[in-house]
């Protein structure tokens, strides 16, 4: 399971530390795809260093988007079957997440097997999920804006509750 919180612990190592937190021998490629989808490829290449450029004591050097992105960016590099979402996106501005979404939502589409929990105050948050449910209700809503799944114009035919 991949876990990303609101608030991303940054360890006191390199930019490839930090997303392939706990691996002894970090794909450089898988990072670099990985910085891709969460939009820190082109930041990440001007770092002096690059990959192995020290982000500073618990992240001292990053915005609170960086950091958030850094760890979407750690959860997407496991390649987890599950991925845990608790207002992952909080801090990123409202265009930065949208093309987070969309990376997100063709990862979805291609991965079948990969589940998203996500939990988010902010409806953008929830652009690429099949389904949501309301907490305030305890009931499943069909994505808004778009057909239910069962319908005949529907993208997909992922069942909607």
């Amino acid at each position: 399971m991949g876990y990303v919180p609101q608030d991303i612990f940054i360890v006191e190592g390199s930019l490839m530390d930090n997303i392939a937190l706990g691996e002894d021998r970090p794909d450089p490629l898988r990072v670099a795809q990985v910085l891709e989808q969460v939009q820190l490829k082109p930041w990440a290449d001007a770092l002096p260093q690059g990959l192995d450029t020290p982000l500073g004591e618990y992240g001292s050097r990053l915005s609170g988007g960086q950091k958030q992105r850094i760890g979407i960016a750690r959860a997407l590099y496991k390649q987890a079957e599950v991925l845990f979402f608790d207002e992952a996106t909080s801090a990123l501005d409202s265009g930065t997440e949208r093309e987070i979404n969309r990376e997100l939502e063709q990862l979805s589409h291609a991965c079948r097997e990969l589940t998203w929990v996500v939990i988010a105050h902010r409806e953008s948050s929830l652009a690429f999920c099949d389904r949501i449910i309301d907490l305030d209700r305890w009931r499943p809503e069909p994505k808004r804006n778009e057909p239910k799944g069962n319908e005949p114009n529907s993208s997909d035919n992922r069942p909607r509750e």
